[in-house]
């Protein structure tokens, strides 16, 4: 681990998941990498049943799935950059070759100690998390 990284709790699958959808519309702050891989996994994981569904039922409900879906993963994208203290704007170089190679590499680095966009995350539940237990 470099000096620029912090030791950040790890999320479970589920814990990942409903932070993901909680957090839908949050463009700020930050999401680990656990919590970003694992909620990444989880929306292939709903688009593939949405897909085997889909073609007993028609192409639209993949389609309508697709948009629903498409917001949370935009939102996740961004705080994940934010986690190594980039702009969620280098989200956009997805949209050439060269950036998308680029974007992985911003999406697999550690998460940087607290920088601009907050704190290091935390797990849900404890004091600061996105997620709180009422």
């Amino acid at each position: 681990m470099d000096e620029h990284s912090v030791e950040i709790p790890k999320y479970s699958f589920v814990e990942a998941i409903k932070s993901g959808f909680i957090n839908f519309s949050n463009f700020k702050g930050r999401s680990s990498r656990s919590a970003f891989w694992y909620f990444l996994a989880g929306l292939y994981g709903i688009s593939c049943c949405v897909g085997l569904v889909a073609e007993a039922l028609g192409a639209q409900w993949m389609y309508m799935t697709s948009y629903a879906l498409m917001l949370p993963s935009i939102s996740a994208h961004i705080r994940r950059l934010h986690d190594v203290n980039k702009s969620g704007w280098n989200y956009l170089w997805y949209l050439t070759g060269i950036g998308l190679l680029y974007v992985v590499y911003l999406l697999v680095k550690p998460s940087a100690a607290a920088n601009k966009y907050g704190e290091y995350p935390i797990l849900p539940g404890e004091q600061g998390g996105m997620i709180k237990d009422d």
